[in-house]
């Protein structure tokens, strides 16, 4: 997980799409009584974006997230374990 200005980052392997269940960028927001407040950023797709994030993200003084997938980016990489993508999230 990764934090910034009181909100944190993460990615979950799975959920999302229902159609793919590919995994998600998500972040969390304090809210009031020690409550979160979750918002999912991105919902990958199994395509050119990647499948299973597994890594935790980065961040860079503009708000961008960084991560990358366990498979995904080229469907032929399936079969030897995964090609994996690095991905970019932009506020």
């Amino acid at each position: 997980m990764t934090r910034q200005t009181g909100n944190l980052y993460g990615t979950t392997p799975y959920g999302g799409d229902p159609a793919c269940n590919c995994g998600t960028v998500y972040k969390l927001t304090p809210g009031s009584g020690g409550h979160w407040n979750e918002t999912v950023l991105y919902r990958f797709t199994g395509g050119a974006d990647g499948i299973i994030p597994e890594s935790s993200l980065a961040i860079d003084a503009a708000g961008n997230l960084y991560g990358t997938t366990f498979f995904g980016g080229n469907p032929g990489c399936y079969l030897n374990g995964g090609c994996g993508v690095v991905f970019e999230i932009t506020p």
